[in-house]
């Protein structure tokens, strides 16, 4: 697990799912069974991710928990491209008080995107991996 937040916590929060959620949003989209099943492999890094409701419909959508799993396999349903048309159309479609939604979403690349060396560090990885003995192989 690369980060899990609790952003706000009330005494029984009545909580929505976000994976759940983002499927419900896709499915009047018309996905195919497969397709369909791409993206719940994608959405699963997100699977504790939770967010609530508040104020009058359509409220205003609040983290409750963020869970920020490993990227790849949403990055991967992403390369999909019925999968990620359909994903755009739904978050297109949300109301505005609820772009907390696609932030949520976004959280998941931004760990995977902290830890990318640079500089010093960098060069370093670049000299360890070129030892003579696999320098010399490749």
């Amino acid at each position: 697990m690369l980060g899990h937040v609790t952003l706000f916590y009330g005494p029984d929060p009545k909580t929505v799912s976000l994976p759940a959620y983002l499927e419900e949003l896709v499915e009047p989209v018309g996905l195919s069974d497969k397709d369909l099943q791409v993206l719940r492999s994608g959405l699963a890094t997100l699977s504790d991710s939770r967010f609530c409701l508040s104020g009058p419909p359509p409220g205003t959508a609040i983290p409750v928990v963020l869970h920020s799993g490993p990227a790849e396999p949403l990055v991967q349903a992403l390369q999909n491209e019925d999968v990620a048309a359909s994903l755009d159309l739904a978050l297109s479609a949300l109301p505005s008080t609820h772009w907390t939604i696609e932030a949520m979403l976004g959280a998941t690349f931004k760990p995977s995107q902290n830890r990318q060396p640079v500089g010093p560090t960098l060069l370093l990885a670049i000299a360890e991996d070129h030892t003579t003995d696999n320098y010399y192989a490749d």
